[in-house]
């Protein structure tokens, strides 16, 4: 998808340019005008999510229809094939795996035995879970709970995630001879090399158990399904990921669990468009209401109704500013301001009275 051609500006178009352009079309596209054409305008606000981002837009310009961030901001990105918990499908988060990046943490364990930069042995914990659930913009106004479920392991809770009968007790293994840690021949690219690694027999405990759990058959944990109620923030923004700690995959033989990432996608409203924390909604008034210097009642996003006096000089396409009555920040907890574009309609046929009084109007102006 060319976002450019979608919004018709050159790839060199300023920021100026392209937000006058995702606003021209956002208003002939808007689904309550007669011109409207939801696809269009789903378009429209797609393409402005990418080329209105400096990043975003960065990115579409070196990998063009590659390119596929439009539906988040920061954190992960790129989550194509995964669906979880409700989420919404099109995600694909498993270049990730226990917080680490790329494999970079396999070969540092291939080389080093394990060892991290800062010199300590990483903590082994279970994998993290990441997932997406869908709210709409009013839910993002407010702030929401949300009940997701999804599938994970938990600790085994007949062995106390030990793995295996503690009555039973726990032997000297064989192959380390207790030290938990053995040598190992692998191959890489720089050929074959003699690492110390954790031992594979007793994963580096030194000891084995002499009886398994029948339960989790040694592992610790085991397959479950889970839900948990996750808080949504007032003015979260669309793609925002959110962190809960140690509500991810247990890990195996009492490892610590890892943590659950929830994105959020806000969906898009059919009665107001957002630009961070303002927001942007249309009215459609009469010729005379405008010279009559009309009071018309605008209803905010919250269900407010807020009586606005129309300028008598007011142009068409031209915004009224409501301040205060935008989205919340949920850095500063401050709210944005909520534009009003008039759809200006004139009448259609004029009566003889009526063409009369135009006539004496033209006059006066």
């Amino acid at each position: 998808m060319d976002y450019y051609k979608i919004l018709g500006v050159d790839k060199n178009a300023s920021e100026a340019d392209i937000k006058k352009a995702y606003r021209t079309l956002a208003h002939k596209y808007h689904p309550d005008k007669k011109t409207g054409d939801e696809k269009k305008f789903k378009e429209v606000n797609e393409a402005y999510q990418v080329l209105g981002n400096k990043e975003k837009r960065a990115q579409f310009d070196r990998f063009g229809s590659a390119f596929n961030g439009a539906g988040g901001q920061g954190g992960f990105s790129g989550f194509e094939g995964f669906s979880a918990g409700g989420g919404p499908a099109g995600w694909d988060f498993s270049q990730f795996n226990n917080g680490d990046f790329g494999g970079f943490s396999d070969i540092f364990e291939q080389f080093f035995g394990g060892a991290q930069r800062g010199g300590g042995r990483r903590q082994p914990k279970g994998s993290d879970i990441k997932l997406g659930v869908e709210i709409t913009l009013e839910e993002a106004f407010t702030g929401a709970e949300k009940e997701i479920e999804y599938k994970t392991f938990e600790s085994c809770k007949k062995c106390d995630s030990l793995g295996y009968v503690k009555k039973e007790g726990l032997s000297k293994c064989e192959r380390c001879e207790g030290r938990g840690r053995v040598k190992q021949t692998v191959r890489s690219i720089l050929g074959t090399l003699q690492q110390v690694g954790p031992c594979p027999d007793c994963f580096g405990k030194g000891e084995k158990p002499n009886k398994l759990c029948e339960e989790c058959n040694g592992a610790g944990r085991v397959a479950t399904k889970r839900k948990e109620i996750i808080s949504i923030p007032a003015g979260v923004e669309n793609g925002q990921l959110l962190k809960l700690p140690h509500a991810g995959q247990a890990g195996e033989r009492g490892d610590a669990s890892g943590d659950l990432y929830v994105q959020i996608l806000v969906k898009q409203s059919k009665d107001f468009e957002r630009d961070g924390s303002d927001l942007i909604t249309y009215k459609t008034v009469s010729s005379t209401d405008v010279l009559l210097g009309k009071e018309i009642d605008i209803e905010t996003i919250g269900g407010k109704i807020v009586s606005v006096t129309l300028p008598k000089d007011i142009d068409f396409g031209q915004a009224l500013r409501v301040s205060s009555y935008g989205m919340p920040s949920m850095r500063t907890g401050r709210r944005g301001d909520l534009f009003v574009r008039l759809n200006i309609r004139h009448p259609e046929k004029l009566s003889k009275k009526a063409k009369e009084a135009l006539k004496i109007l033209k006059e006066e102006i």
